[in-house]
């Protein structure tokens, strides 16, 4: 494929109904799906590296980190950071395009390490909120507004 790599970050359980919105409406449309190739984490095989490193490597491999940001911050490993954390400062030291949306309008309900990384996010780029999925038809993500295409990368495979 030579099509846009999107990696999709976030906390898993958390926004696996936002992950399947994503999946289904991408690669459920024929043009979407012959031009976008999205990783999910949770499609990988059992394999012999550890789970740092495959996600590193993803995010190496991708066009685009596409943050999809809930209430939870995620399990801190050693490093003090979450994964998804680690994700999004990969693709910032990799100049990745970075797209960055934040579930919900209150942020009173927001880990407060989520909120940090949020803020440090809104330091560095524009993000935007979406509203929480409950179907790929409602998802706040594949409406006008959401992901939309409006946002622009430069990227040399921009189209």
């Amino acid at each position: 494929m030579d099509g846009f790599r999107i990696f999709t970050s976030n906390v898993q359980k958390e926004m696996q109904p936002e992950r399947e919105a994503l999946r289904d409406f991408v690669r459920g449309d024929p043009l979407l799906g012959r031009f976008f190739d999205l990783f999910l984490f949770e499609e990988q095989p059992a394999g012999t590296r550890t789970a740092r490193e495959v996600y590193l490597a993803e995010v190496d491999r991708c066009d685009v980190y596409l943050g999809l940001y809930g209430s939870e911050y995620g399990t801190v490993g050693t490093d003090g950071l979450s994964a998804t954390e680690r994700e999004y400062n990969r693709a910032t030291e990799k100049g990745k395009c970075r797209l960055v949306y934040v579930r919900g309008t209150d942020d009173t309900t927001r880990e407060s390490r989520m909120l940090e990384l949020v803020r440090k996010v809104e330091g560095q780029l524009i993000r935007r909120r979406f509203v929480a999925a409950s179907g790929p038809e409602s998802a706040g993500l594949c409406k006008p507004g959401g992901i939309s295409g409006r946002e622009r990368c430069n990227h040399p495979k921009a189209i």
